[in-house]
């Protein structure tokens, strides 16, 4: 009859090893401590650490409290679940597996806290480490952990992504095609492909200007719970000091489901051009887009772009394009 192998229940609550026991193949005896000491180790600590507290590794085989507020102090890597005595200079941490701890939320990811030693539910900014995710109100499942790991949750929570405008993408407000731009008193705006190499959204230099349009959807990674930034590119044909143009814009959501004419319009008017810059020089502005008003995928949003009125006088505008800048959310 094959022996049968139990591993401690304690091991990691208790600090014990495998005992060898009559009958215990070596290879098999070696191969069940390696793998339990690839979840937990022991370490030298300070006599005030707890078990339960959040440790990194301070120095050669020790450890010391884990704190997201200061990077000498980061990445956490694991909590401490057993000390002989509450004193003790010695103590085990685990880095995979379960521990049991107290206080959890069911499903909710915890993260090393600006407090040392202690983890949160709330991440913290912007260091947020996660530990682990609580399996139950006692029971927290820890993540691998490590520099490399941390850099690259900090890079997918803090990622920005790009929702683009190209001069191909615009109608005319009424819905017309953009026709080539026409020189003179009009204020309908034209393609033009000025000095033979730009490829542009042209306006004359009218008091009073017509709107271009472009509808784009909601990409799925966007985190609706934060602003986003339109961008625009343009430049003027003139150096004019008092046409220092802004733009006009206007933004409406429609959400599937609902009317398509319900939103209200969350547009607004971006940052001026410097009047004088070098004539033909690109500048960009911008404009904030709130996000109480932004809608998540699949959702798409209609946007116009116009020269705010009374902003160009003599230079003509040229519009190149733009992008609006989006913070990214983990997608699961």
């Amino acid at each position: 009859m094959a022996k049968r192998y139990d591993i401690p229940s304690d091991f990691l609550q208790g600090g014990r090893g495998l005992a060898a026991e009559a009958g215990d193949t070596p290879n098999l005896k070696e191969f069940l401590q390696t793998l339990l000491d690839s979840v937990a180790g022991t370490f030298t600590c300070a006599a005030d650490i707890a078990v339960g507290d959040a440790v990194y590794i301070s120095a050669a085989s020790t450890v010391a409290l884990a704190d997201a507020n200061d990077s000498g102090k980061r990445p956490a890597l694991g909590i401490v679940v057993y000390k002989k005595t509450s004193t003790a200079t010695s103590c085990k941490v685990a880095f995979l597996g379960e521990v049991t701890l107290s206080g959890l939320t069911a499903g909710a990811t915890y993260y090393l806290s600006n407090t040392a030693g202690q983890i949160t539910a709330t991440a913290p900014t912007p260091n947020a480490q996660p530990v682990g995710v609580a399996k139950s109100t006692t029971t927290l499942v820890l993540l691998p952990t490590g520099a490399g790991l941390v850099e690259l949750y900090a890079h997918l929570t803090s990622a920005y992504g790009f929702i683009p405008f190209d001069v191909g993408d615009f109608t005319l407000k009424t819905g017309a095609a953009i026709a080539v731009f026409a020189d003179g008193a009009s204020a309908v705006p034209g393609f033009s492909f000025v000095d033979s190499k730009a490829l542009v959204i042209r306006w004359n230099n009218n008091a009073t200007l017509n709107a271009v349009a472009t509808k784009k959807r909601t990409p799925p990674d966007c985190d609706i719970t934060s602003d986003q930034t339109m961008i625009l590119h343009a430049s003027k044909i003139g150096a004019t000091v008092g046409d220092a143009v802004t733009f006009g814009v206007e933004a409406f959501n429609q959400v599937v489901a609902a009317l398509h004419d319900a939103d209200t319009d969350f547009g607004g008017t971006t940052g001026a051009m410097t009047g004088n810059a070098t004539s033909k020089t690109i500048q960009s502005v911008s404009l904030t887009l709130a996000a109480a008003n932004l809608a998540a995928f699949p959702a798409s949003t209609t946007y116009t772009i116009k020269p705010t009125d009374g902003t160009l006088g003599t230079d003509d505008l040229c519009l190149h394009g733009g992008h609006i800048v989006y913070k990214k959310k983990l997608v699961s």
